[in-house]
């Protein structure tokens, strides 16, 4: 053969070779491209599904002020005192309205309070005994089961009832409330709360605190 035409038919086939391996590498290297960005978008897409996925159960912890203006001091004379408290909340949402919660507190302070059937109880006892103007709590715990209702974004109503309890005496309860909960991602809120408990035959109070809590 021609050494000139050997030289043109072997550079043709060498050049041919050259341009369909660039076209391989960069067909594969498109649907690389293209897989990884649907990888991408795809977990993208699970994260924000995941991240806004309506949670059912949620638990929550809180520091709060029990406020009781019938306590009555060591001199007998009754005042106004702001005791420390904690509340521990466990709820389950039926959806993004309602809800149903167990809500307990302990205040962690002994107190007596002014026992408004003091009278009764005086006139039940005979003429020798003399009764207690004062009831006594030690470290009271209230556990509520409640029904909670969300009209708003930030803002849900609680209403409900259950018992004090305490070493000395146990009383009924019922409890009204309002929570203020704000969303901090992956499913976390902080939230203020205040509730009005009417401990039946007993005393009342109200707390007021902040709270963290955790939807799951």
């Amino acid at each position: 053969m021609n050494p000139f035409r050997f030289f043109i038919v072997s550079s043709l086939f060498l050049f041919g070779s050259t341009a369909v391996t660039a076209q391989e590498h960069e067909t594969k290297t498109t649907e690389t491209v293209h897989e990884g960005n649907a990888k991408a978008e795809h977990a993208d897409q699970a994260g924000e599904h995941g991240e806004h996925e309506f949670k059912h159960f949620s638990i929550g912890a809180a520091f709060t002020h029990a406020h009781i203006s019938s306590v009555v001091n060591s001199e007998g004379d009754k005042e106004w005192l702001n005791l420390p408290s904690y509340g521990l909340y466990f709820n389950y949402w039926l959806n993004k309205k309602w809800g149903i919660g167990l809500h307990s507190d302990i205040i962690i302070e002994e107190f007596d309070v002014e026992d408004p059937n003091a009278d009764e109880h005086q006139a039940a006892k005979s003429t020798s005994e003399e009764a207690s103007a004062t009831i006594e709590r030690g470290m009271p715990v209230a556990a509520a089961v409640v029904l909670m209702y969300q009209p708003l974004e930030h803002l849900v109503l609680v209403a409900g009832a259950g018992m004090e309890f305490s070493k000395h005496e146990d009383f009924a309860l019922i409890r009204l409330g309002v929570d203020i909960p704000f969303e901090m991602g992956h499913h976390w809120e902080v939230f203020g709360t205040a509730t009005y408990d009417i401990n039946i035959d007993a005393y009342d109070s109200y707390n007021l605190g902040l709270g963290v809590a955790k939807r799951f």
